[in-house]
């Protein structure tokens, strides 16, 4: 019969180190997965569901997104009760309000594969859905799928056009040109023809040359008679313009002159009248008539005015020494000559005629003063 072995102390501690070090590590590995897969065990969440008519390869745990951020993940999935389409259960981090034109798409994560879900909720103007509605998405657009159908109509599409060529000698007839243009290419190699000797022929090119510098100068000689017969164009318009105004100027002048014989016809204005009223006509005969009277006795010398043109000068000259006399006195007034040359220009005779006037009217006031004494006296003696 075995000893039993004997564990020491040591070797206990170190299997409990190991045993609580293997616990730890199982503790952290479930904490990584809790945070990679996203589960939320002590946040509250919110289940809606989405059916769509296919889903791809979605798969639980697949993001969804609302506006790039993420607000939940897909928690299962199963077929509907038709089995048409399938069903997925999304596990939402709160409550979100969808509208009327919400939309729901499966989307690519990338290239190289993944999914997720893609939401918007939707106007609110669309009006709200019901909180346990089930969900209409759009099924996803699978790439891979459809570059293959692409690639296999492509080969389809191939097979039918090599089929046709094979049918229609195409190919022949593609090989019959071939060999005419190598033929064609020979001969303008070979300087024959019109685009050989254009192409290797150095006469023809300088002839070809001079002929396009001839056309170049024919053609700028065409393009300057061309501006000139637009600027003439432009003068024969603008003569026209001239020629219109001129004319409705003209017409304007005969309505003007129109009218006015109209109104000279029915007597009005100053020409109507002298048309039509034959009193003003006998007026103005009469005022003639005097006019010429007065010409004739004005040439005959019978009136004064006749005098005085019919003398000779001789009241002119009258009149001119008339006004010489008045100068002369004017004159010797001013240099204080004769008694008005004193009066303007002496002050001492002014001066005594001042005096004397107011003597005169003290004098005045002295008779003014006695006379209701006389009076009374005289009117006493005669009482008495």
């Amino acid at each position: 019969m075995a000893a039993k072995r004997h564990i020491s102390l040591g070797e206990r501690l170190t299997e409990i180190l190991v045993g609580a070090f293997f616990f730890l590590a199982l503790i952290i590995l479930a904490l990584f997965t809790i945070v990679i897969k996203g589960d939320t065990l002590l946040s509250q969440s919110y289940t809606r569901h989405v059916d769509f008519e296919n889903i791809g390869s979605v798969k639980a745990g697949d993001k969804v997104l609302v506006r790039g951020m993420e607000v939940g993940q897909v928690d299962g999935m199963d077929l509907t009760e038709d089995a048409a389409g399938v069903r997925i259960k999304v596990k939402l981090m709160r409550d979100l309000q969808f509208f009327q034109n919400y939309d729901i798409e499966i989307r690519n994560s990338s290239v190289l594969g993944g999914w997720f879900l893609y939401v918007e909720l939707g106007e609110p103007g669309s009006g709200p859905v019901a909180g346990d509605a089930i969900l209409e998405g759009r099924p996803p657009v699978d790439i891979f799928g459809e570059a293959g159908e692409l690639l296999h109509s492509l080969r389809e599409d191939e097979r039918r056009l090599r089929q046709a060529l094979v049918d229609s000698d195409l190919l022949q007839k593609v090989e019959f040109i071939i060999n005419d243009m190598q033929s064609f290419t020979a001969h303008v190699r070979d300087g024959e023809g019109f685009l050989g000797r254009l192409i290797y022929d150095v006469a023809t090119y300088d002839s070809l040359q001079r002929s396009m510098a001839a056309f170049e100068d024919a053609g700028a000689k065409a393009n300057s008679a061309i501006e000139r017969l637009q600027a003439a164009g432009e003068t024969i318009q603008s003569a026209g313009v001239s020629v219109k105004t001129a004319a409705d100027g003209v017409t304007t002048a005969a309505g003007n002159l129109n009218e006015a014989i109209t109104k000279a016809r029915a007597g009005k204005g100053t020409i109507g009248r002298l048309l039509t009223d034959e009193s003003l006509y006998d007026e103005v005969k009469t005022t003639v008539t005097e006019l010429r009277e007065f010409a004739r006795r004005f040439s005959s010398g019978d009136s004064t005015i006749g005098r005085l043109a019919g003398d000779d000068g001789e009241f002119y000259t009258s009149l001119t020494a008339t006004f010489q006399a008045w100068q002369q006195i004017a004159e010797k007034i001013n240099a204080g000559e004769g008694t008005l040359g004193l009066l303007v220009t002496d002050p001492t005779l002014f001066n005594d005629a001042r005096e004397m006037v107011n003597r005169v009217r003290d004098a005045v006031d002295d008779i003014r003063e006695t006379l209701p004494i006389g009076t009374a006296g005289s009117m006493l003696l005669n009482g008495l």
